[in-house]
């Protein structure tokens, strides 16, 4: 089957949709399937090419919505190459015109909408309007001109529907990311930041205000010299609120600001960490979160990621709510917890990465999906 999968952008430093989407891609390949991606970023990503799926990039004109007349083109040269569109995302161009593409050339599509559907996305009037009026423009018949919506856990179905005219839309679920079984527990990333191996809590995500990276900062600093851990902050440094948080952790000797990670050195900072840690407002899947857990690592998130309660059950991690308190009890509860039992966390994450969220599986309710006769 060849397959275009069509997103926003797909440099690493994007976050999970990009992961997402190039891990897909891998496992796709590696079945004998051919995958192209199109994307409305300047350059093309070299990971791609590694792995066999050409990837074509339209540098946008007017980036916010990452449009260029580039990509209408390409997409009605090209689109009656392929067998099916994957549309990663909602509100863009790139994937407002493959859909549009796609429909004329009668190539059946699926989506994975990865959390832009969920009301987090409305907090404001100015979102609300802008939001609302491309739906019931665009989105919408998006929405109904797809054989399913793929979503990646159940919460995120249940936030969209309850947001979205979704009636007759058919869904499924199926989302998750290559087994690191064999990753590399070198110790030369954790000593080049002065960590010690299985001494640190680890943050990795974009540097964002919906992070709650500032009330992690704050729960740290009420901790005492004595008791308080060392944090590893990974992701891209760089920029106005990262600034703003560096200052709010001037003098804090226990922060480590490790800059964007990737590949091996993501591996091994992760598999060396002693938890991860992720004070979220809002997140989809939390990608991040699997990566852990596929490393054995017990995770520390809230209430607004969306796959909280398979962690809480399973007792993969601990679960608070999004605030300040919130932030403070995940540490104080982490670490009341003896070795053997975050040991057990780690175990148990790893268990229920094994058996809910391994790429293999996602890939085969995806492919279940496009080979399905609707």
């Amino acid at each position: 089957m060849r397959i275009l999968q069509v997103v926003e952008a797909v440099d690493p430093k994007m976050g999970g949709v990009a992961e997402g989407t190039f891990q897909q891609a891998k496992e796709l390949i590696s079945r004998g399937h051919e995958v192209e991606i199109l994307t409305g970023e300047e350059t093309p990503v070299k990971r791609f090419e590694d792995i066999g799926a050409k990837h074509t990039a339209c540098s946008p004109v007017f980036k916010p919505w990452r449009w260029t007349p580039e990509t209408k083109r390409w997409l009605n040269a090209n689109i009656d190459r392929f067998d099916a569109v994957i549309l990663r995302g909602l509100w863009q161009h790139p994937m407002l015109a493959a859909r549009q593409a796609a429909v004329r050339a009668g190539v059946p599509c699926v989506l994975f909408c990865h959390g832009m559907m969920d009301p987090y996305f409305l907090r404001t009037p100015r979102q609300k309007l802008i939001k609302r009026l491309y739906w019931s423009l665009f989105e919408g018949k998006t929405a109904h001109s797809v054989k399913a919506i793929i979503f990646t856990a159940e919460l995120e179905e249940k936030l969209a529907r309850e947001t979205w005219d979704l009636d007759g839309v058919d869904s499924a679920l199926g989302y998750g990311i290559e087994d690191p079984h064999d990753a590399d527990r070198a110790d030369t990333f954790c000593k080049k930041h002065n960590l010690k191996p299985g001494e640190y809590l680890l943050y990795m995500s974009r540097i964002h205000p919906k992070k709650g990276l500032d009330m992690l900062i704050k729960a740290l600093a009420k901790l005492d010299d004595s008791t308080r851990p060392v944090l590893a902050i990974c992701g891209d440094d760089s920029g106005a609120h990262a600034d703003e948080l560096k200052a709010l952790a001037a003098g804090n000797t226990s922060i480590r600001w490790c800059g964007f990670a990737s590949g091996a050195e993501k591996r091994e900072v992760i598999a060396n960490s002693q938890a991860m840690i992720l004070p979220s407002h809002q997140e989809n899947f939390g990608i991040i979160v699997v990566e852990a857990m596929a490393l054995g690592r017990p995770v520390l998130t809230t209430n607004r990621v969306n796959i909280w309660r398979e962690v809480e059950s399973n007792e993969a991690g601990l679960i608070e709510d999004p605030t300040q308190k919130g932030t403070d009890q995940l540490l104080e509860r982490f670490f009341s917890m003896s070795v053997d039992e975050r040991e057990q966390m780690g175990e148990n994450a790893r268990n229920l990465f094994c058996r809910r969220f391994e790429v293999k599986a996602a890939v085969d309710k995806l492919l279940e999906v496009l080979e399905s006769p609707k």
